[in-house]
C-alpha cells in the first residue's frame, strides 16, 4: 500500500479532512442540537467562513505529538516519558496550544502543571492524581489521529501509541477514546465499509468500559433507525424535547434524540466529557453511510464538542474516502495551510502538504519502506522548504492577486510537471495587454489577516533575507509565445509574459521588485532562481512573482493565459540583521500583544528604546525566532544585563524543552549550557561583566565546534560532543532565575558548507 497514488490520496485526505472538520465545527463549538437547528435549519456548508483559520488545539496536538518519533528516532517502542518530554518542548508555559482553562479545569492544563512540578508520566494524567470528572475530558481523542495516519493498516500499533500518549493527559475512558480513534484511522487505510471501521476501533478498548457500553447501544440503535427509516414510524417520537420540523427530519435525529437521553452531558462531570461526544462521532459514522460530506455535517449538527467531533470524523472518512472523495467545496476554505500555536515558531505556519509529507517520511522509516520516484527527492529535503505538488488538491498556500481586479484561478492539475506527476496552475480568464498579476507564498502573517486569536499563535518567518528561491515555470503548450532568441518573422505573433520577482517587508510595508532576475514565460519548463538580498531590520512577509503581459494578442482583445509552476523550493542561506527596538507589536487581541517574529516559552517580551526586555519571574524566560534548520551559524547579538544573575543567547534551538545556550552568569562567570528541559553547563569562564552594560557576544557554530566571544575575547573556542537534536535549530533570546536583560540587536550569518 505505501507508496501508491492511493496511500498518498488517502494519507493526504485524512490531514485535510481533519482540518476541514475542525474548521467546520469551529464557530459553533459548544453549541446544542437545538440552537444549531434553529439557525441554521440543515447544514450543507460551513457555518462560518474564515479569511484565514487560525490555529486550534485540534490541529495543535497531532500536528506536534507526532514530532516525538522523530526527535526520539523511534517507533511505537517510543515510552511515555519520551513523549511527554515532547510535548513539553512544543507547549508554551501557559499559552497557546492547549486550552489553560485553569488547573482541575482543564485537563491538559492540569497534566501540564503536574509534570512541571515533578509529577511523572503517566501519573500526571491519572485519576489517581486528578480524579475521573477531569481524567476522562474529550482531548486523548481529539488529539490522536496522528497516530492512526502514521500507522496505516495497522490498528493495534495506533492504538498502542495513542495510549501512551493520551495517558500523559487522561486516563480510563479518556484513554480509551484515543486509542478508538487511532485505530479507526489505520483501520481507514485498508477498510471496505464503515463497519469494518468501527469494529477495529471497538477492539481495542476494553469490553467492560463505558465507552464500549455506550457504543454497543448506540450504534443499535443507529441500525436499528437506518433498516426504518423508509417507514412513517420515525415522525412518531417518545423524545418531544427535540425541535424537528417533520417537513425535513432526517432518520440521524431520531438517533440523537436517544444520544441526548442516555448519553447527554447531564450524565456526566467536567466541561466537556468523552463519551457525549464519541456517541456523536459512532452516530455519525453509520447515519453518513461512508459520505465524507453527509458525515460531518450530520456530526456537527449534533451540537456539543463540534470542532472536535467533526475534526475526528474529518480524518476517517478523510482517509476512507480518499482526497478524491472530498467535495471541492470544502477545499477554499482550508487553502492547503495550517497556522499553529506551538511554542516553536517557525512550525506554527505549515501547509497540509507539508505536514502529510512528515507523516508519511515517518511511516515510511518506521516500516522500512524505501521511498520511489519524486517521494524520494520529497523526503531528502528540509521540512517547509520544498513546494511539490503531488498531493491531489494541493497548493502549499500559494496564493494569487490580479493587480487589475480580474478573477484569477489557482489549482492543481495533473496536466503538467516539471517532476513527479503534478504541478499548479495559474488560469488568467480575461487576460489584455498591459495586464499583471501576482502569484505568492507568505512566509509570515499578521493578525488582521485572521478573524480571531484563536489559541493564541506567536508567529516567526519561514523565509528570511539571504535565502535562496528557486522555482519552474512554464506556459501552455500549443500557445505560442515571445522567443528572445528567435529572429524569424512569426515571433511578433507571439506573447510576452514578463516574470519578476519581488519580496514584501511587513516592517517597512513595502514591495521591493527585483529587476535583475526578470525572465519571459516559454512554452517549455525554465528554471527561476534568486537570492534575497541580505537586509537590516526587515520581516519578509511575502514572496513570489509578479507576470505582466507585455504584449498578448491585437489591441483590446482578451485571451486566456494559463501558467504552470512546480518545485519551489527555499534553499536557506540567511544573511541580515535585526534591530530589536525597531520591531511592530502584533496586536492580535487586548491581551494578546506580542513582538513581532518572536514565538516564546514563557517571560514578559517589551519592546523598549534601547531594544526589546525580555523578564522572567524564576523559571526559564525564553524567546525564539529563525529557521529550526540552521546548522552552522554565526550570531552577534548586543546584551545588557539589567538585573539578576542569568543573561542569555540561545542557539540551536529544538523547543522549549532542548537548546544550546551561552551567557552571563552570577560570579562574573560567562557559561555555555545545553538544556534538556534544565540547564546543564558545558563550559564556564572567568569574564568580570557589569549591569546596564551592553556586550557584544559572538556565537560561532560549525557541526560540534563552537567558538563564542565576548566583544574582542575569545572565551571558548573547541569541539563538544552534541548529540544530533543540538546540531541545527533556530535562535533565541533568554534568561532565568527572576533576571531581566535588553537585546538591542542581533545579526545573523548562515555558514554555507
Amino acid at each position: 500500500m505505501l507508496g501508491t497514488v492511493e496511500y498518498y490520496s488517502k494519507l493526504y485526505g485524512g490531514w485535510v479532512g481533519k482540518v476541514i472538520g475542525v474548521i467546520h465545527g469551529a464557530n459553533i463549538e459548544g453549541w446544542p442540537y437545538e440552537r444549531i437547528r434553529e439557525s441554521f435549519g440543515k447544514i450543507t456548508e460551513y457555518p462560518f467562513r474564515f479569511k484565514n483559520f487560525c490555529s486550534d488545539d485540534d490541529i495543535n496536538g497531532p500536528l506536534f505529538y507526532l514530532r516525538a518519533l522523530a526527535d526520539y528516532e523511534k517507533g511505537s517502542e517510543i515510552s511515555v516519558q519520551e513523549l511527554a518530554a515532547s510535548m513539553l518542548n512544543y507547549v508554551g508555559d501557559g499559552h497557546g496550544f492547549f486550552w489553560w482553562g485553569g488547573y482541575g479545569v482543564s485537563t491538559e492544563h492540569t497534566a501540564y502543571q503536574n509534570l512541571m512540578a515533578g509529577i511523572p508520566a503517566p501519573e500526571s494524567g491519572s485519576i489517581k492524581q486528578n480524579g475521573s470528572a477531569t481524567a476522562e475530558q474529550i482531548g486523548g481523542q481529539i488529539f490522536s489521529d496522528c497516530w492512526g495516519l502514521v500507522y496505516p493498516g495497522r490498528p493495534k500499533e495506533a492504538a498502542d501509541l495513542a495510549e501512551k500518549m493520551a495517558s500523559i493527559t487522561h486516563d480510563r475512558n479518556g484513554v480509551y477514546g484515543a486509542r478508538f480513534i487511532a485505530a479507526c484511522i489505520a483501520k481507514a487505510f485498508e477498510a471496505n465499509s464503515v463497519d469494518e471501521i468501527i469494529e477495529a476501533g471497538l477492539a481495542q478498548i476494553p469490553v467492560t468500559s463505558e465507552y464500549y457500553r455506550m457504543a454497543g447501544e448506540v450504534l443499535a440503535v443507529c441500525r436499528k433507525n437506518e433498516k426504518t427509516a423508509d417507514s412513517n414510524t420515525l415522525e412518531e417520537t417518545n423524545h418531544p424535547k427535540i425541535y424537528r420540523p417533520k417537513d425535513s427530519f432526517e432518520v440521524w435525529e431520531e438517533s440523537f434524540s436517544f444520544v441526548q437521553e442516555h448519553f447527554g452531558y447531564q450524565h456526566y462531570e467536567g466541561s466537556c466529557h468523552i463519551i457525549p461526544n464519541a456517541a456523536v462521532i459512532l452516530l455519525a459514522l453509520i447515519h453518513g453511510k461512508g459520505e465524507f460530506s453527509r458525515s460531518i455535517n450530520i456530526a456537527n449538527m449534533c451540537g456539543w464538542d463540534t470542532d472536535c467531533n467533526v475534526g475526528n470524523l474529518g480524518a476517517i472518512l478523510g482517509v476512507y474516502c480518499k482526497t478524491e472523495g472530498i467535495e471541492e467545496k470544502w477545499l477554499p476554505q482550508v487553502h492547503d495551510f495550517i497556522c499553529a500555536s506551538s511554542s516553536l515558531g517557525y512550525l506554527n505556519l505549515q501547509t497540509v502538504s507539508q505536514i502529510a509529507a512528515y507523516c508519511a517520511k515517518l511511516t515510511a522509516t518506521i516500516y522500512k519502506e524505501q521511498p520511489q520516484g519524486i517521494w524520494k527527492t520529497i523526503f531528502e529535503k528540509d521540512e517547509g522548504t520544498y513546494f511539490h505538488f503531488e498531493f491531489p488538491t494541493a497548493t502549499h498556500a500559494m496564493r494569487v492577486h490580479s493587480l487589475d481586479g480580474k478573477k484569477l484561478l489557482l489549482t492543481n492539475t495533473s496536466e503538467e510537471a516539471h517532476t513527479g506527476s503534478r504541478a499548479l496552475k495559474i488560469v488568467s480568464p480575461w487576460t489584455e495587454n498591459g495586464d499583471s498579476f501576482q502569484l505568492y507564498y507568505k512566509p509570515y502573517y499578521q493578525p488582521q489577516e485572521f478573524e480571531d486569536s484563536r489559541y493564541d499563535p506567536e508567529l516567526v518567518p519561514t523565509l528570511y533575507p539571504g535565502d535562496v528561491i528557486r522555482a519552474y515555470f512554464k506556459g501552455k503548450d500549443g500557445a505560442e509565445y515571445f522567443d528572445e532568441k528567435d529572429t524569424s518573422p512569426r515571433k511578433e505573433s507571439g506573447k510576452r509574459m514578463r516574470i519578476l520577482p519581488y519580496y514584501k517587508d511587513r516592517i517597512r510595508n513595502e514591495i521591493v521588485k527585483l529587476m535583475n532576475y526578470e525572465q519571459y514565460v516559454t512554452k517549455n519548463w525554465q528554471k527561476l532562481e534568486f537570492r534575497l538580498p541580505g537586509m537590516d531590520t526587515v520581516i519578509l512577509e511575502e514572496v513570489g512573482f509578479l507576470f505582466v503581459c507585455m504584449e498578448g494578442g491585437a489591441r483590446e482583445t482578451k485571451f486566456t493565459e494559463i501558467l504552470y509552476l512546480d518545485d519551489f523550493e527555499i534553499l536557506h542561506s540567511a544573511d541580515y540583521r535585526m534591530d530589536l527596538k525597531k520591531l511592530p507589536l502584533e496586536k492580535w487581541t487586548p491581551l494578546h500583544i506580542q513582538p513581532a517574529h518572536f514565538s516564546y516559552l514563557r517571560g514578559m517580551l517589551r519592546v523598549e528604546a534601547d531594544g526589546l526586555a525580555i523578564s522572567g519571574s524564576g523559571l526559564p524566560a525564553e524567546c525564539y525566532t529563525g529557521n529550526i534548520h540552521w546548522k552552522n551559524v554565526e550570531l552577534f547579538v548586543s546584551v545588557r544585563p539589567v538585573k539578576g544573575p542569568n543573561h542569555n543567547v540561545l542557539f540551536r534551538v529544538q523547543g522549549g524543552a532542548r537548546c544550546m545556550a551561552a551567557g552571563f552568569a552570577e560570579g562574573n562567570r560567562f557559561q555555555l549550557y545545553r538544556k534538556d528541559r534544565e540547564y546543564e553547563i558545558l563550559e564556564s569562564v572567568s569574564f568580570c561583566w557589569e549591569y546596564n552594560t551592553f556586550y557584544r557576544v559572538s556565537i560561532q557554530c560549525k557541526e560540534n565546534h563552537i567558538r563564542i566571544a565576548v566583544e574582542d575575547t575569545v572565551l571558548i573556542d573547541r569541539d563538544f560532543a552534541l548529540e544530533k537534536v543540538y546540531q541545527s535549530g533556530c535562535i533565541g533570546l533568554g534568561n532565568q532565575n527572576g533576571s531581566r536583560t535588553v537585546y538591542a540587536s542581533y545579526q545573523l550569518l548562515e555558514l554555507l558548507e
